[in-house]
């Protein structure tokens, strides 16, 4: 996976002010390419309002 390619998809969430969770790189394991993206970890959750009701 290209880094320009995931790096232009967090900016658009931002700008749509939609969350956005950046799980990992890639691989077999969860290991191989660790979930650093631009020096940080992209965890954001969509807030109670947009969330999905099983």
């Amino acid at each position: 996976m290209k880094e320009a390619w995931v790096l232009d998809l967090r900016d658009q969430c931002a700008a749509a002010d939609v969350a956005f969770f950046f799980k990992q790189w890639g691989g077999h394991h969860s290991k191989s390419g660790g979930r650093l993206l631009a020096g940080r970890v992209h965890d954001e959750m969509p807030t109670s309002e947009y969330a999905c009701v099983s």
